[in-house]
């Protein structure tokens, strides 16, 4: 009865009713597995991968992982995609690994997502491959190339998560407010905050901060080749974001300073909201549409899928940070050079949009003492929407995030005039609104 042995090998694995044994539960999960028992064939990789009761061979664990994936074990084709990614007890396969997490993925487990190649691959590069390299090798070598870009993109935004768990604080005008907080109920969410198109940004060199250092040649002289390559890939944000495009939200960690009142509050005659995010667990690649999976963008002003980054000020991170990413192209640059013009051109777009957010994740050190931490998201026109301002900036909206926290405020700015008619406004409205545990708050700067 091949559940029985299975479940007398989870005994023996825990000591439960019985002296731990793992030599015993091995013997056990072999006769499930036998059997055709899934699980039994997980746990068997499982033990094989670690070397519990057994000598360790990985390439046992292939075996063992093969054969409940064939079964459709979820657990065991995750695990059998990660050996075949990192060559470990088989031979390294890029394409084999992609199409096992893509299987998982549609499965369910959004864990996967983070290995699944970025949208941008499959859109431009893959198609390009396709239809002009037959070499099979040679595309398993551009996968593998932009398997280690992609890993090291994903660890720098990884490393740069807002992980404090505290309130943030986001500075605004009045014509916001009234939009946040419209006199009358409204039946549509409008506690939101709205992603601004990359353009308007305050710095003039936002976005820059890594090809301002190629361009000064601030580093060692092993990476002048794939540098300049790097540096072609970011000259082409003229072209690439006619349509798609980096929108953001920017937000302090500090709230009631004079500095951060004149810089981003209406010279203080503002208000700064204090919000508690909750963000998106796991990996979400935000920087582009997913073709491979169009439920990810939808309903997202209802449901709100983003991650908050803190924002690099100090050039030694900076150089740091381009370091790893120069040692990352290098695989691509190299392979690239090798191909037709047409897919080295698809290969440099697909780069650009992968770092599309990254390069938003420095500014200069002049700005430090703001601290801020920022939303992204690449959107295409067809995404956003236009305000309501005079020309009509380009923006989308978040999930409704304002006001729901218990410690959410709204503070007035020590410019604005008529505080207490306005105080008594924001009270009144968020009370229409259904926002009871919101604060309303003074500025302490005092202003002359």
């Amino acid at each position: 009865h091949k559940n029985a042995m299975f479940n007398l090998a989870l005994r023996y694995t825990r000591g439960e009713g019985v002296e731990q044994s793992f030599e015993k539960a091995i013997e056990y999960y072999q006769k499930a597995s036998e059997l055709g028992h899934e699980n039994a064939m997980f746990n068997l990789a499982v033990s094989y991968e670690r070397g519990e009761g057994v000598e360790q061979s990985f390439e046992k664990a292939v075996e063992y992982y093969q054969k409940a994936s064939e079964l459709r074990h979820k657990n065991a084709m995750f695990n059998l995609a990660l050996l075949f990614r990192r060559g470990v007890g088989c031979e390294k396969n890029q394409t084999k690994s992609e199409e096992l997490f893509q299987n998982v993925y549609d499965m369910g487990d959004k864990g996967a997502l983070r290995y699944l190649p970025h949208p941008s691959l499959s859109k431009y590069v893959y198609p390009a491959l396709a239809k002009k390299c037959t070499n099979e090798q040679v595309q398993e070598n551009v996968k593998r190339a932009f398997s280690l870009l992609q890993d090291t993109v994903i660890n720098i935004m990884e490393s740069c998560e807002y992980k404090e768990n505290k309130a943030i604080y986001h500075f605004t005008r009045w014509p916001a407010i009234q939009s946040i907080l419209p006199k009358e109920p409204v039946g549509e969410h409008r506690n939101v905050i709205r992603l601004y198109h990359e353009d308007y940004m305050n710095d003039p060199s936002e976005g820059k901060s890594l090809d301002m250092i190629i361009q000064r040649g601030e580093f060692d002289s092993r990476y002048d080749d794939v540098s300049k390559f790097m540096s072609e890939v970011l000259d082409q944000r003229s072209s690439l974001t006619q349509d798609a495009s980096t929108y953001m939200a920017s937000f302090t960690k500090s709230s009631d300073r004079l500095d951060l009142w004149r810089a981003y509050g209406s010279d203080g005659d503002g208000f700064c909201l204090k919000i508690k995010i909750t963000q998106t667990v796991g990996h979400i690649w935000s920087q582009a549409k997913f073709d491979i999976d169009s439920d990810i963008n939808q309903n997202e002003e209802k449901s709100h899928s983003f991650k908050l980054y803190n924002v690099q000020y100090k050039q030694s991170e900076k150089k740091e940070k381009l370091e790893e990413l120069l040692d990352a192209l290098k695989p691509i640059h190299k392979i690239a050079t090798t191909l037709p013009q047409n897919i080295q051109t698809e290969i440099k777009k697909t780069i650009f949009y992968m770092l599309g957010e990254v390069v938003y994740l420095f500014k200069d050190e002049q700005y430090s003492s703001e601290k801020e931490v920022r939303m992204f998201q690449r959107l295409s026109l067809d995404e956003v929407s236009i305000d309501e301002s005079e020309v009509g900036k380009l923006y989308r909206s978040t999930g409704p995030i304002l006001f729901t926290g218990e410690d959410s405020e709204i503070i007035i700015g020590p410019k604005v005039g008529q505080p207490r008619v306005v105080e008594l406004s924001l009270r009144k409205r968020l009370q229409v609104h259904g926002f009871y545990k919101t604060r309303v708050t003074h500025s302490r700067v005092q202003y002359r």
